[in-house]
């Protein structure tokens, strides 16, 4: 869902909420009131949002309201977001929760690596050092490819890191650094992967023919980003199409014409 659509709709439903919480108890004797709270928050976690802070702070309800929707800790008080045992229990379910955590929790090492390994994304809210970890950052992009975008430099020009990402997700290849990316053992990686990671390699791959012969095996239409001279190639041509018919277009003039002239005896030979 798009993430500006899906915060419309979070907002929506609190607003909602609050209108049902009014008229069920009045909001004011809601806030105050634990049992009430346990009760809600047992059923839609994010009405913790609506407590008062020494409840938003008693573990027992944030417990109780992570157990039912782990977004719910982004309403807990400053004491539950700095609690780790609770903490756990959030990224545990959604990695991305960490987002919510004190700063003295998004630099613990064994909560980064939970949250990533149950959201690899998670890594683009711990702290900076841990984003120089090779191991967190390695586990990051198992899990998924694309959270590569979130490491330092670092990480980015680590050959078994990117290696990992592009393994994961061939499209990973463009946030690879420049000199990863003039690799062919990675490239080469990537293309398998994905065909059109050969977008983001560097040049001279794109007129490569073992590289540019991987990509259009996996996507014909990462014909369109072969040199000219391998567009040319009949035999590249040959196995894009057959993989996507449609690659044709990418061809040079030259074979897209001799495909036409070849489609037209074929067709009036059927007429005969």
């Amino acid at each position: 869902m798009d993430t500006s659509v899906a915060e419309v709709r979070k907002q929506w439903e609190q607003i909602l909420k609050r209108i049902e919480l009014e008229k069920k108890y009045g909001l004011d004797n809601f806030k105050s009131n634990v049992d009430l709270v346990m009760k809600e928050v047992s059923k839609n976690g994010l009405a913790l949002k609506y407590a008062n802070e020494e409840i938003k702070n008693n573990p027992s309800v944030a417990k109780i309201a992570i157990a039912n929707n782990p977004n719910s800790i982004e309403y807990a008080g400053k004491n539950i977001k700095n609690d780790k045992s609770i903490a756990m229990l959030a990224v545990s379910k959604d990695g991305l929760t960490i987002r919510f955590l004190s700063e003295e929790l998004k630099s613990d090492p064994s909560l980064a690596m939970l949250a990533v390994k149950q959201n690899g994304s998670a890594v683009k809210y711990v702290s900076n050092e841990l984003k120089e970890d090779k191991n967190l950052s390695k586990q990051a992009v198992s899990q998924n490819g694309l959270a590569i975008r979130y490491l330092s430099e670092n990480m980015k020009n680590d050959y078994e890191v990117v290696m990992a990402a592009i393994s994961n997700k061939g499209a990973a290849l463009q946030f690879a650094s420049s000199e990863l990316k003039a690799n062919k053992e990675i490239v080469l990686k990537a293309v398998e992967k994905d065909g059109l990671a050969l977008a983001h390699a560097n040049p001279m791959f794109k007129d490569d023919y073992d590289i540019v012969k991987e990509a259009v095996k996996q996507n014909g239409l990462a014909l369109i980003y072969a040199s000219k001279k391998l567009k040319e190639n009949s035999e590249l041509v040959d196995i894009a199409i057959k993989q996507n018919a449609h690659a044709l277009v990418y061809a040079s003039p030259e074979i897209m014409g001799l495909h036409s002239v070849i489609e037209e005896e074929e067709n009036y030979k059927k007429t005969r």
